[in-house]
């Protein structure tokens, strides 16, 4: 792991299961496994909601196990944070759950990080991992439920002259005796017994399973699966993926033979011999495509699948089986009192099954990105009206090399023909054109049931209708010190100070053309792009400020360089100024932000300004309306804005929005510079911050409006300005050409 140990230290050890990289599904080192992708189950599935007790929806609790006992009993495992008590419950048969004794977890006498807990079954023994406040990690173990042994691990102690305990990701128990757990170091150790037997690196720390006598995990690049021996005590097998995941699947072992992958593709299962793999239930339109949850724990029995999907902080969780119905594409949903009905269509040969309306309706969705509280909210609206099926287009789903141009003109023609989408997130499209021209429905009716915050609803209001709103909002600002506070209210100024600052604006000679003009242009382009023209002397006013700034930092055309470091590198006292959008907590730039202003100074909010995500509009010749707006309706809801998505902006619903206000947590880390030694600590920003923060989106006026193909025009000529190949009159004129042609068409 190295620098990137170094460099990232988190205490809530989940969050990195949920970071965004480029991963794949199943598939082998073969021709023939390589095939056997295109094999897919073809049996029917139900998926249905199991309700979990009324404590975790209702109390303030940790979900730190779900597992099945030999006698086939679902029992799930909480910590209390308002009690400091673990509680168990046990699923009847009648679908009730039942609170029973936890003796040998209450049992822990010292103090614990909630987050850091994960309870565990096999064989008859309980076994439990967490954290003490002090940076140690214990594992338990009981046979009576009663009493509970320590296990001494070999390995879990501080390194000779270590200032800090290993922190224990995830753990597997392989069987009765033998336990595998991945530390932060990006080790994999084997316990038996509590002696160490064995080790192997790999990828991901953060998922793990095992069984019997291996131990399955990613590799160094995360593009196969190692499964190590235990016994053998070496790497056996790799097995090589192919498809592309958003988001880290699990992996999830049952039998020695079976292993299955879980994610934002579906349920996958890879057979260890052969390496083939088969799908056997796709994500499309289920919990699995459900951005606010993710699947932490799986059982599987007699082809009847059980998923706990968790929130990011496990403080809320979903119990969802999937289960085959018998072949005649009748198989019932259970949703509300049960009498909605459902069918899974599974397979094609093309790895797309889906769960589908049963009667042909349907929802079109159309953006230029895709967007993950949209599909959650797809993924709820679908368990009110398991008979729609959703369609959600995006640039991503286009067939063949395509511009936004071409998108745009394309979605333009459609909408001539009046077979525009039902719902338009309006995210890079352009929607004033769209209201000018009458193409999107009066939402104010609809918001008037809803607790999207007054001024969100009032920067979109024209003549007392709301033909949009976003679903999450971010906020530009301008972080710095007391000297960049002074002229945060002048961008020519800040400009100015930029160019000259010691430190600098950026580090010489590792930013590109392109990222200075990204960094700034949200301030700028509401000045620039007016009532469907371009203003010129914005415009130019613009470029110059560019100019200075690009200059002055020695900019270069292509650059390794993580912009998004810049707020860090502020902290390192390497530049003195840093302007970035916040899009919320999860985000942990934000939370950085938060600790660099305490420590270098401040941060403003530019002129109540905000960048919206996940716009949404109504076709007005929909003939789905009112489905439409319902839609709309539940991507504002609390249940889909509670949560925190990665990037995605702070909630647009105001008991959202306090909820995160009023919440405290644990997260927190560090980052450090490898090159200069400095390290430093942040947290999750404390009450006044919040609420400073909460009155700041509750201040928020004006809407950057964004079109993404008169951005794409304007910085292709100021990159070619910025580099001296055209002059500064040459790229106004041509960005003015370019530009107002395209908005007037």
């Amino acid at each position: 792991m190295g620098n990137k140990c170094w460099k990232k230290m988190l205490c809530i050890l989940w969050s990195a299961v949920l970071a965004v990289m480029a991963l794949s599904g199943c598939g082998a080192k073969t021709e023939d496994a390589a095939e056997s992708e295109n094999a897919v189950s073809q049996d029917l599935y139900t998926e249905k909601e199991i309700p979990l007790p009324d404590s975790v929806r209702e109390g303030n609790v940790t979900i730190v196990g779900f597992e099945q006992d030999n006698d086939q009993n679902f029992e799930l495992f909480l910590y209390d944070q308002s009690e400091g008590q673990f509680r168990k419950y046990e699923l009847s048969g009648e679908g009730q759950w039942n609170e029973v004794p936890c003796d040998w977890l209450n049992s822990i006498q010292e103090e614990i990080q909630p987050g850091l807990t994960q309870v565990k079954y096999r064989d008859g023994c309980y076994y439990a991992v967490y954290g003490e406040t002090s940076g140690r990690f214990h594992l338990i173990s009981s046979t009576d439920e009663i009493n509970a042994a320590e296990i001494d691990m070999q390995g879990w102690y501080k390194a000779e002259n270590g200032d800090h305990y290993p922190v224990v990701s995830k753990i597997a128990v392989l069987s009765k005796d033998t336990v595998a757990a991945t530390l932060s170091d990006g080790t994999c150790q084997i316990h038996r017994n509590g002696e160490l037997t064995g080790s192997f690196n790999g990828g991901e720390v953060y998922v793990l399973s095992g069984y019997g006598k291996y131990a399955a995990r990613y590799n160094d690049g995360n593009t196969g699966i190692y499964l190590y021996n235990v016994e053998q005590k070496e790497i056996e097998k790799e097995i090589l993926l192919t498809k592309q995941y958003q988001n880290v699947p699990q992996i999830f072992m049952n039998g020695e033979n079976r292993i299955f992958l879980v994610g934002d593709l579906g349920i996958l299962e890879i057979d260890r011999e052969s390496e083939k793999c088969v799908t056997v239930v796709a994500a499309e339109q289920t919990m699995l495509s459900n951005a606010a949850y993710f699947p932490l724990w799986f059982e599987e029995k007699d082809g009847t699948i059980y998923i706990l999907f968790t929130n990011r902080d496990q403080t809320s969780g979903r119990l969802v089986l999937y289960q085959r119905g018998g072949g005649n594409g009748n198989a019932s949903y259970q949703q509300g009192d049960g009498n909605d009905n459902a069918s899974y269509r599974q397979g094609d040969g093309k790895d797309n099954a889906s769960l589908v309306s049963t009667d042909g309706s349907q929802l079109t969705i159309y953006g230029l990105y895709d967007n993950e509280l949209i599909r959650t909210a797809g993924s709820e609206f679908r368990l009110k009206h398991p008979e729609i099926d959703i369609i959600y287009e995006t640039a991503e789903s286009a067939e063949g090399a395509v511009t936004e141009s071409d998108l745009v003109r394309t979605l333009n023609a459609r909408i001539a023909a009046g077979n525009g989408p039902d719902i338009f997130v309006l995210d890079g499209l352009p929607m004033d054109s769209y209201v000018g021209r009458g193409i999107l429905e009066d939402l104010s009716g609809m918001l008037s049931e809803t607790d999207v915050i007054p001024n969100i609803q009032a920067a979109y209001e024209s003549g007392g209708e709301i033909y949009a709103v976003p679903a999450r909002v971010g906020l530009p600002v301008i972080i710095g010190t007391q000297d960049v506070m002074n002229r945060s209210s002048s961008l020519s100024s800040l400009a100015d100070y930029a160019s000259q600052a010691e430190p600098p604006y950026f580090v010489e000679g590792s930013e590109s053309y392109e990222t200075v003009i990204e960094s700034f242009l949200p301030f700028y382009i509401n000045s620039i792009v007016n009532e469907n023209r371009i203003d010129q002397d914005e415009l130019r006013m613009f470029l110059e400020d560019m100019k200075k700034i690009s200059d002055s930092v020695n900019a270069v055309e292509i650059t390794d360089f993580d912009s998004s470091h810049s707020p860090r590198r502020l902290a390192y006292g390497q530049v003195s100024l840093s302007v970035c959008t916040m899009k919320g907590m999860i985000d942990d730039e934000a939370t950085e932000m938060i600790a660099f202003a305490k420590l270098k100074g401040d941060y403003a909010v530019y002129q109540n300004l905000f960048e919206p995500y996940g716009l949404l509009g109504v076709y007005k010749a929909s003939g789905q309306k009112e489905l439409a707006i319902e839609f709309v309706k539940t991507a504002l809801s609390y249940e889909v804005q509670e949560t925190e998505y990665r990037h995605g902006g702070f909630p647009v619903s105001l008991s959202a929005l306090e909820k995160w206000r009023d919440t405290d947590s644990e997260r927190g880390g560090a980052t450090g510079d490898p090159d200069t030694g400095i390290q430093i600590n942040y947290k999750w920003p404390d009450a006044a911050s919040r609420n400073r923060l909460y009155e700041e989106i509750l201040s928020l006026k004006t809407p950057v409006v964004w079109d993404q193909v008169v951005r794409q025009r304007l910085e292709a000529s100021a990159v070619a300005y910025l580099k001296g190949e055209i002059t500064l009159e040459a790229a106004v004129q041509e960005i003015a050409n370019e530009a107002d042609l395209y908005l007037q068409e």
